[in-house]
């Protein structure tokens, strides 16, 4: 994400080398009569508008940075609704009620159809996208049970009476800053302190309508 700096930020350093250039240049150029206390005062005041460029460097880069972690967040809280909307398309139209623990199940295509019961782009348990690693997994939670329907699809997972599914950042703090996961009930919860554990705690954080 940081491996190339946009414009801006090419343009903001240019500019701190150029006045940097111009400063030496002017120094150079001065008789040497001037007094060491002025001299100092002279490189005291590039010093301080070296850190002024620097830090708008920095902040761009930071901002930049905010823009793309905003952006794979609402990418993976995107990722886990399409997760409950196709588990439950799949259990009240294929599975008996039963839910799957593997992305790739919910890729089959029932008779029929020219499509899965969700988008391509989440093929399989840990696939990454935009930054996140999605998958689904049994309900960790008591009372969970193997549901025995036959599926309108053959699966290379068990059906279950409820799911788990997560989406982790492949770099937390670059590739996002906050944890996500959802189950059966079809909440949304997440995290800030790291992934959030399965089944989901009843003080997990449950996410804010306006995110």
């Amino acid at each position: 994400m940081r491996s190339k700096l946009n414009p801006l930020i090419k343009l903001l350093h240019v500019l701190a080398g150029t006045f940097m250039m111009s400063r030496v240049g002017l120094a150079g150029s001065r008789p040497m009569a001037r007094s060491t206390q002025t001299g100092r005062g002279r490189v005291a005041g590039w010093i301080g508008s070296l850190s002024t460029a620097t830090l708008i460097v920095f902040i761009a880069s930071n901002s930049r940075v905010s823009r793309a972690d905003r952006g794979n967040e609402a990418s993976a809280i995107g990722s886990l609704r399409a997760i409950n909307s196709a588990q439950a398309a799949l259990a009240s139209s294929c599975a008996g009620g039963g839910y799957v623990t593997d992305l790739a199940d919910l890729n089959k295509k029932p008779g029929g159809s020219s499509q899965g019961f969700i988008s391509p782009d989440l093929s399989h348990n840990d696939v990454v996208k935009s930054g996140y690693i999605v998958s689904v997994a049994r309900d960790a939670a008591s009372g969970v049970t193997d549901v025995s329907s036959a599926a309108c699809v053959e699966l290379t997972s068990r059906l279950v009476s409820s799911y788990f599914a997560s989406a982790v950042p492949v770099k937390p703090g670059e590739t996002g800053t906050l944890f996500f996961a959802t189950d059966t009930r079809g909440t949304i919860y997440r995290s800030r302190k790291g992934p959030i554990p399965n089944p989901i705690p009843a003080d997990a954080e449950p996410l804010q309508p306006s995110r």
